[in-house]
């Protein structure tokens, strides 16, 4: 992972390695249909130094974007630097990562970035607990 000299991000000093890398994380994006959006996108995930193993980007009528990549070789705390990151462009308006592997904690399937920080979410739960079929908790752009 790579450090963001200019947003402050210190969150990295000290750290000699990534511990656990082992996690897939399948990121879930809901944007502004912007002309450039996907390369908004792709230069926050280009800091993971992973390469996507898939993505799509579907626009709706509304003029926004839903984007979905994923990428295996992460660590949690990669996962949630990708989310904070995302979460300070402009142009997202929601974004959550599934993270499947084996270092995923069985309680902590979906992370969600909120006003109080990244928040974990596990959506084994009954649909009518606010998940959607395919695992993604609702939000405000999620339905």
């Amino acid at each position: 992972m790579s450090r963001d000299v200019y947003s402050g991000d210190d969150a990295l000093i000290g750290l000699t390695g990534e511990p656990d890398s082992t996690l897939t994380a399948e990121f879930f994006i809901e944007a502004d249909g912007d002309v450039d959006v996907i390369c908004r996108v792709a230069s926050v995930l280009r800091l993971a130094n992973r390469a996507v193993t898939r993505g799509s980007l579907i626009s709706d009528q509304g003029g926004g974007v839903t984007i979905r990549v994923e990428m295996g070789g992460l660590s949690l705390t990669t996962v949630e630097n990708l989310l904070r990151k995302l979460s300070q462009l402009t142009c997202v308006l929601e974004s959550q990562a599934r993270v499947t592997g084996s270092g995923a904690p069985a309680s902590s399937r979906i992370l969600r970035v909120t006003d109080e920080g990244i928040t974990f979410h596990d959506c084994q739960e009954a649909p009518q607990s606010g998940c959607r079929e395919d695992g993604i908790q609702q939000g405000r752009h999620f339905r």
